[in-house]
């Protein structure tokens, strides 16, 4: 878990680290109110798209990532 193999030759492989997005939501004013679920877009190049939602806390992690750039849209209805 957390690398990625990939065979390049009989007996070889190349061996990627992937990587983890943390996100916690929280109230500016009182940090101990919680957010309610929250909805996460995060998309990444060559088309990566991920929707997920937090749990009552504001808490998600997106893991298993690829090295890249991302955009992370928090969407509260």
């Amino acid at each position: 878990p957390g690398y990625h193999l990939k065979p390049v030759g009989h007996y070889s492989f190349a061996c990627q680290k992937l990587s983890r997005i943390n996100v916690k939501i929280y109230s500016g004013e009182e940090l101990a109110v919680h957010f309610p679920p929250v909805l996460l877009s995060l998309s990444g190049e060559d088309g990566y798209r991920n929707n997920s939602v937090t749990n009552a806390g504001g808490i998600f992690s997106f893991e298993d990532l690829f090295p890249g750039s991302f955009y992370l849209r928090p969407l509260l209805k």
